[in-house]
């Protein structure tokens, strides 16, 4: 009969065998096949998570902006106007009929509702959408500008019309409406 420490021996040394054995080529293939073949699958559900994100973001950012717009120009009594500009990083940015939407935006009181910004303009915000990629454009009613009056409606180089925003971003569009009293409508669509 075998003591208690030669089965406790036995015992030790087959489990060092088991343990040390680890993994053979061929497991080490099949877990790294199974590894690539779910990232192909996975990535371009990402890519596209990544672009609707930033098609909301930029959307969300227009609109904020045009709510700015609307609000400021009903609690100062003045117009309050919104242009493109490609100068967002410079002390006194302009707009700049030359840019285009995605470069950048500008919201500015709007004193002699000429549609640029004048020197004796107060500017409230600049900004531009966060996304390289995105594509943003105008009708022909705000090609370059829209100007919200004190009452909240708006206009643009028609003051007797509504016009729309359009934001593109890897063939998803969202168009901003905005009605002739003010109202924003975002409608989703394809590029």
């Amino acid at each position: 009969m075998k003591s208690h420490r030669e089965r406790i021996q036995k015992s030790v040394n087959t489990c060092r065998s088991a343990c040390a054995r680890g993994f053979t080529l061929i497991e080490l293939m099949v877990v790294l096949s199974i590894v690539a073949i779910t990232v192909t699958m996975v990535i371009p559900s990402f890519q596209s998570l990544i672009s609707t994100t930033q098609l909301r973001t930029a959307t969300s950012q227009l609109v904020g902006m045009l709510n700015l717009a609307r609000s400021e120009a009903i609690k100062r009594g003045w117009p309050v106007t919104v242009c493109k500009t490609a100068d967002i990083g410079v002390q006194t940015p302009a707009c700049d009929e030359g840019a285009a939407w995605h470069d950048g935006w500008l919201v500015f009181v709007d004193y002699n509702r000429s549609g640029t910004k004048d020197s004796e303009d107060v500017s409230l915000r600049v900004g531009a959408p966060d996304a390289d990629r995105i594509v943003m454009s105008a009708d022909s009613n705000f090609s370059d500008y829209l100007t919200y009056m004190p009452d909240g409606s708006n206009s643009g180089s028609d003051p007797e019309a509504s016009g729309t925003l359009s934001i593109c971003l890897d063939g998803m569009l969202r168009v901003v409406t905005v009605s002739r009293v003010g109202h924003l409508h975002v409608a989703a669509g394809d590029c």
